[in-house]
């Protein structure tokens, strides 16, 4: 039997042979300095205290800019962005992955020399589904030649893969549920949910 959860608002994925990732579900993240306990994202470099503000909307991840910041060389305040966008918050680099125009689900990466926080490889804006494969067009990419997604359903997130998954000690076959903090193993791949620490909202 399945346990439904609240859905996490913030945790670390653990991808073996690819990297980790800082994963948000929530609708609203703010990146700036370290300086700021309010930022899910905190950078240490040239930003400011509340630099920008990424919103998931209907049509689409929005940015707002707080503080100076170009996407594809052009300043503004407000940016409606798409998959390969390359924003610039002064020194902070960044390259916006949006890959499947039906999901809303997006990925930042560090493009210039800064680092993430535990040495993660990005972070995640994680929606509803996250496909996971080879493929340039999956929202990860990882060496599996068979797609991997998943998806939220029924209050809680489910992992569709091919063959056997081991999902904390237990055995399914091609479909199976997550937990907050979770451990698949399978043939083509592993990867652990590790819960992270709650996204902050203002007050």
């Amino acid at each position: 039997m399945s346990v439904r959860i609240a859905r996490p608002d913030a945790f670390h994925w653990w991808i073996d042979a690819v990297g980790g990732f800082l994963t948000f579900t929530r609708d609203r993240l703010q990146i700036g300095n370290i300086g700021n306990p309010r930022n899910e994202v905190a950078i240490m470099g040239d930003l400011s205290s509340q630099h920008a503000e990424f919103l998931r909307q209907a049509q689409g991840w929005v940015m707002i800019a707080h503080s100076e910041t170009m996407v594809n060389g052009k300043l503004g305040s407000s940016f409606l962005l798409k998959h390969g966008d390359k924003i610039s918050m002064r020194a902070v680099e960044w390259t916006f992955h949006q890959p499947l125009s039906w999901s809303r689900t997006a990925r930042l990466e560090l493009s210039s020399r800064h680092r993430l926080p535990m040495g993660m490889d990005g972070v995640l804006l994680l929606s509803d589904t996250c496909v996971l494969s080879e493929s340039g067009d999956a929202h990860i990419q990882t060496p599996w030649q068979t797609p991997v997604a998943i998806s939220w359903h029924r209050g809680q997130y489910w992992l569709r893969g091919p063959g056997d998954l081991q999902i904390d000690g237990k055995t399914y076959q091609g479909w199976g549920p997550l937990g907050e903090s979770s451990l698949v193993r399978a043939s083509w791949g592993s990867f652990r949910f590790e819960p992270g620490r709650p996204a902050h909202r203002p007050s």
